[in-house]
């Protein structure tokens, strides 16, 4: 469909989303200039928020995408997407409207919620899966010395834990102040 969407004091913009598949999710980054979409046509679409036309469009999902993430700060040229297959992607802006996946990893069931948390506490992402075991799954990433791309070359560390019976449908990480 056609979605309209109003930042603070800022005209309303419309997104015609139409003919892309259904809109699982959709976010808009910190700064408020772009929103990113998560479609059930397996992409995640990139949006000017002043325009409503598509900047990028990330192809890479097996399945319908569900649920996606901006992260923010030092980190903000990092969005992380999560399809209803378990499949999680770790997008990359290496310049403007150019984005590549940095890392990917599968999880049990559906990737229903993800999320990075707060940029003071480095680079990590959450992934709440919809499995049986209510797995929480966490990303994370130290920072490369000398500045560079975030997380520069550094492995990514991935653990998992139980959270609950019955799959996990939201999280949420606790403000930085």
């Amino acid at each position: 469909g056609i979605g309209k969407a109003r930042i603070g004091g800022m005209p309303a913009v419309n997104f015609d989303t139409s003919r892309y598949g259904i809109v699982n999710d959709a976010a808009y980054d910190g700064l408020g200039r772009r929103l990113a979409t998560a479609s059930s046509d397996k992409v995640v679409r990139i949006w000017g928020a002043d325009q409503g036309t598509v900047l990028a469009e990330l192809k890479g999902h097996r399945s319908s995408v569900v649920t996606l993430s901006w992260a923010s700060g030092r980190f903000a040229s990092l969005l992380v997407s999560g399809g209803d297959d378990g499949q999680v992607v770790v997008w990359q802006e290496a310049r403007a409207q150019d984005w590549q996946p940095a890392h990917q990893i599968n999880v049990t069931g559906a990737a229903n919620v993800v999320a990075f948390c707060p940029s003071e506490y480095g680079l990590m992402i959450a992934v709440a899966g919809s499995d049986d075991l209510g797995i929480i799954t966490t990303l994370s990433r130290r920072e490369a010395s000398g500045g560079g791309a975030p997380g520069g070359n550094q492995p990514w560390q991935v653990r998992s834990f139980p959270a609950h019976q019955g799959g996990v449908s939201s999280l949420s990480w606790a403000p930085s102040k």
